[in-house]
């Protein structure tokens, strides 16, 4: 039986990191959205992966919104690993709080059952938020890359940087 449970639980963690991530969605100002990954970016334009696999370059003037791929992933990460991390905790502290007594049996039990279900969500949510997190700013850096750097790339050679200064 607990061989079972622990089978499950991996397939769970392991479908979750590997679907759980997702896309990045560029939200453009014409209401369409774009969804697939960012490949790269300069200071016009970001050249996005679409999901059917077409390299598309999209002007950084239409895009209004961006949503990260993992970014869904991390919240439900955080908020999965807060609660379980909750329930050990009071489940832990309503264990030890009994006295061993055989009134105390219903507390041991309610403590056991509050640990029993938050281990497991936080053994799943820390997985899925450093997953869902490492995906959104591994795309953050991707878009923003080059805009906050000052690194633009040549239209004439393409993947040669040239630097300029702002003041």
């Amino acid at each position: 039986m607990l061989n079972r449970f622990i089978s499950c639980f991996l397939v769970v963690i392991i479908t979750q990191l590997t679907l759980g991530c997702g896309s990045t969605t560029l939200f453009m100002k014409d209401g369409q959205q774009l969804e697939g990954m960012v490949v790269s970016s300069d200071a016009e334009q970001v050249q996005f992966k679409s999901k059917n696999g077409d390299l598309v370059m999209v002007e950084r003037g239409k895009v209004q919104e961006v949503e990260y791929a993992g970014a869904s992933a991390a919240k439900t990460g955080m908020g999965l690993t807060i609660a379980g991390v909750v329930l050990v905790g009071t489940g832990v502290s309503v264990m030890a709080g009994s006295t061993g007594g055989w009134g105390d049996l219903e507390s041991l039990a309610i403590g056991f059952l509050t640990f029993v279900v938050g281990a497991p969500l936080t053994l799943t949510g820390i997985p899925l938020w450093i997953a869902g997190a490492s995906k959104r700013n591994e795309q953050k850096q991707l878009y923003k890359f080059d805009t906050e750097t000052g690194l633009f790339q040549t239209p004439t050679q393409p993947g040669t940087y040239k630097l300029t200064l702002r003041f």
